[in-house]
């Protein structure tokens, strides 16, 4: 009865700390709103933004008449990190952030008149409604580039929010539980040689599906939305899959270190018998 209530409760740790190691390492990287926004700079995801914005304005500003030059006039740098940064900081917080296109209306519209009237053009009003269209499809190439997909953002908001709402009580429950369940063990087996055997299966548990998820899904092939979006995702899910490959060599380590500890401490025991 002992030995099925130690391996009972042994499995129990086993299975706390390892949903406690996700959550952690969940909440302090891809749930984490400074890490997303650190990936995104190291990625260098503001000047694909920006090159790409500068491609697409291309391709519609030659179809209109006016010069490639002004595609730099409506590329404004700043502005890109800015909207991402908010884009990102509404989504790990519920806020609402609307991006604003005001400044791209007012360069295109200044630059058609600057051209209609070096040439001496009169509107007329089929020529101001294309001209309308115009500049409201320019305004959307530049939201869709930062949005990506129209909705995906509230969908996004709704969801971290949830978990933000009861990861931390989740984690003090499970930390509480694991302290519980340890202190039973160590009243059962008058030892801490089950730790090792915890931090051992942990390890072998996070090492082979680290290997799994590895052989079975290529995360350098996802396509999404656009071409330098996919990149940076692929490297952020890499970035954090390698995360539980460092937790698993530190179990496996601790494991180790533990196993040799509760070896000695039962020499010691048996040699005073």
């Amino acid at each position: 009865m002992k030995k099925f209530i130690s391996m009972l409760f042994t499995f129990i740790l086993i299975l706390l700390v390892l949903l406690t190691t996700i959550l952690l390492i969940s909440k302090s990287t891809i749930l984490n709103e400074s890490y997303i926004l650190k990936q995104i700079e190291e990625e260098a995801y503001y000047d694909k933004v920006a090159e790409n914005l500068r491609e697409s304005f291309k391709s519609n500003i030659l179809q209109s008449g006016l010069e490639e030059e002004f595609v730099e006039e409506l590329i404004d740098e700043e502005k890109i990190k800015n909207d991402i940064n908010g884009l990102v900081n509404s989504i790990y917080n519920n806020t609402d952030y609307n991006i604003e296109t005001e400044s791209i209306v007012e360069k295109l519209d200044g630059e058609i008149e600057r051209v209609l009237d070096s040439r001496g053009s009169v509107l007329t009003d089929d020529a101001q409604e294309s001209i309308d269209r115009f500049i409201k499809a320019m305004s959307n190439v530049y939201v869709n580039e930062i949005v990506l997909i129209e909705g995906s953002q509230d969908v996004l908001k709704n969801i971290v929010s949830v978990i933000n709402e009861y990861i931390n009580i989740v984690i003090i429950i499970l930390i509480v539980a694991i302290v519980v369940f340890a202190v039973l063990l160590a009243l059962v087996n008058r030892n801490i040689k089950f730790l090792g055997k915890v931090l051992f299966a942990n390890a072998f548990i996070i090492f082979f599906g680290y290997i799994f998820i590895n052989w079975n899904i290529n995360v350098n092939n996802i396509l999404m939305f656009t071409e330098s979006f996919s990149t940076m995702l692929s490297n952020i899910i890499s970035k954090y899959m390698n995360v539980y490959l460092y937790v698993a060599i530190l179990y496996f380590v601790i494991g180790i270190v533990v196993s040799i500890l509760s070896g000695i401490l039962g020499e010691r025991k048996s040699s005073k018998h």
